[in-house]
């Protein structure tokens, strides 16, 4: 990371949409249907300084710790002789780089999920519920990992309603916060989910397609 650092001195520019929206008004920490993790972080950077570089070495710092939670999760998955091997394609990685160098949501929501997949296998239930929560908290794409580690801690033990109960608490409960303070997804006026079957739908299902090929 260092290199990186590095890098972004020498190239200052920030790319991207939503990236710019975030620099724009930093301490508006909802905006619309995103979720407010990353900006929080955003937020609380720039009390201490409005130059772009300090967001953009967090983000570093964010794809560093990434890279860590990965190889935490390969070696508990293969062991350590292929988790460095493995860490190092993923923080080598053309698009992962490049995403984690720019305020975008996606690889602090990897982080998030890796940390709290790592601490799952190792029988930290408290740890893996803090570190589901922050990834929840950055993208929806985090929610489905909540009935996923619910349903293998609900079925390590008692299988009854309690322990049930507890496992909808310990890996649920931010969703459930959100949702109830939201009265849905997302604020009035916003949405994150849409179901009409058009051209230009189809059109981007067509373009998620292409990226995740081109990119693997």
């Amino acid at each position: 990371r260092r290199v990186l650092f590095r890098s972004i001195l020498a190239n200052p520019i920030t790319w991207g949409g939503d990236t710019i929206i975030r620099l724009f008004d930093r301490h508006t920490l909802v905006k619309a249907h995103q979720l407010p993790m990353l900006q929080v972080l955003i937020s609380g950077v720039s009390l201490i300084s409005m130059d772009v570089a300090p967001v953009r070495f967090l983000m570093a710092a964010i794809g560093a710790a990434a890279g860590v939670a990965f190889y935490l999760v390969a070696a508990d998955l293969a062991g350590e002789r292929w988790a460095f091997p493995a860490a190092l394609l993923f923080v080598t990685h053309p698009y992962i780089l490049a995403v984690s160098t720019v305020p975008f949501q996606e690889i602090l929501m990897l982080a998030g999920l890796l940390f709290a997949f790592h601490f799952f296998y190792t029988g930290r239930w408290l740890w893996a519920s803090l570190f589901l929560a922050m990834a929840c908290l950055t993208r929806f794409e985090a929610w489905p990992a909540c009935p996923v580690l619910a349903a293998a801690w609900f079925l390590r033990g008692d299988r009854n309603f309690v322990r049930a109960v507890k496992a909808a608490v310990l890996f649920g409960w931010i969703p459930a916060a959100w949702l109830l303070a939201n009265h849905g997804l997302t604020r009035t006026g916003h949405f994150a989910l849409e179901f009409s079957a058009n051209l230009w739908r189809l059109q981007r299902y067509a373009y998620l397609a292409w990226i995740t090929a081109k990119f693997t």
